[in-house]
């Protein structure tokens, strides 16, 4: 594929230093100032929109859950997906959960799901995106559950988390036993308590709990919870499955936005882009209340699509782009150029020429 000679900077490393800034979720909300009106990134804007709304609305078409953005570099792919993300965490109404994940860390086809279930719990521990509680997104989801019981049990829960580490276990269970309980009123399936035990205790920075969420360790101390053992990449997927059930039973809306997917592209594993995007239908296809948003370049897209060895399927395909809100495809312009210069001044203002 030849490349652009007024866009070929941008692909190389010296454009990196310039795109952490564009793609700094942290500072999303500084960086809404950016924003370019303009009709293809509006389009993208409103697909993202339109996947969380489908999500929120439960709707159970897995391709209306996913939107993917792809582009050359520097069309604001990432920087749609940062400030989209801050701007549905801040809607009063909505309670949405946004994970981001971007891919540039080293990673196998075979240990992809591994990496993927340890990533989103890592980011819904983390505040990366602002929110009007200054609280991370696991902090929230704990919060949601814990006004699904009694006031006494949360007070009791809420304090031992002060003052008596070893009790904290033994209640979190019977809190989330209760919440279990509670949810068959409105779930036709119900979370393991043992999840919901561990998900709480992990929202108060248990370590032994964020070891299982993260990393699948399950530790002497959380016995008691009997969890279920994370062994292979079916039980790590079914730990995904499990978050959406909290989803639904909280009205909560889970979005997981993969940025810069085309970073795992790996001379030695042709098939792993592939793999991550249809696993991101695989992720759509066992939930309800599970928005996906990808942002990748486009190259990298139609190399995985066209792959042999890709796991990826025409079935996944259909869902990807032809299920609205459809893939949508960002192309460098004038706007786009508006867009990076405005993120060269706001370098310029921030640390000087």
């Amino acid at each position: 594929m030849s490349i652009d000679p007024q866009t070929e900077f941008l692909d190389s490393v010296i454009a990196d230093d310039l795109f952490s800034t564009v793609a700094s979720f942290k500072e999303a909300g500084k960086l809404i100032a950016l924003d370019v009106d303009e009709e293809q990134q509006n389009r993208a804007k409103q697909a993202i929109t339109t996947a969380i709304t489908n999500a929120s609305n439960r709707r159970a078409n897995e391709g209306s859950r996913i939107a993917l953005i792809n582009g050359e570099p520097g069309t604001g792919k990432s920087h749609i997906l940062a400030t989209m993300l801050c701007k549905a965490s801040f809607e009063p109404e909505a309670c949405v959960f946004p994970v981001i994940l971007q891919l540039t860390a080293p990673v196998s086809t075979a240990d992809y799901e591994k990496w993927l279930v340890g990533a989103i719990f890592r980011e819904l521990g983390c505040r990366h995106l602002e929110t009007r509680e200054n609280r991370s997104s696991l902090q929230r989801i704990a919060e949601a559950l814990l006004a699904k019981v009694d006031d006494s049990v949360r007070a009791q829960f809420e304090s031992l988390r002060w003052d008596d580490e070893d009790n904290l276990i033994q209640q979190a269970r019977v809190v989330a036993r209760q919440i279990v309980r509670n949810s068959k009123d409105v779930l036709t399936e119900s979370p393991s308590s043992g999840f919901v035990a561990a998900l709480l205790l992990a929202s108060v920075d248990d370590e032994d709990a964020n070891d299982y969420l993260q990393a699948g360790i399950l530790r002497p101390s959380l016995e008691i919870l009997r969890l279920r053992p994370i062994n292979d990449n079916s039980d790590r997927v079914e730990i995904i499955r499990h978050l959406d059930l909290i989803m639904q039973l909280i009205d909560g809306v889970l979005v997981i936005g993969f940025d810069q997917v085309e970073q795992m592209r790996n001379p030695n594993d042709a098939s792993l882009v592939g793999h991550a995007l249809r696993q991101i239908v695989n992720v759509a296809v066992m939930t309800k209340a599970t928005c996906l948003l990808c942002a990748i370049i486009t190259d990298a897209y139609e190399d995985a699509k066209q792959n042999h060895t890709s796991s990826l399927k025409a079935s996944d395909i259909d869902r990807i782009e032809r299920e609205p809100p459809r893939l949508t495809r960002l192309h460098l312009q004038a706007s786009s150029r508006d867009f990076l210069k405005r993120v060269i001044d706001l370098r310029l203002m921030e640390y000087g020429p």
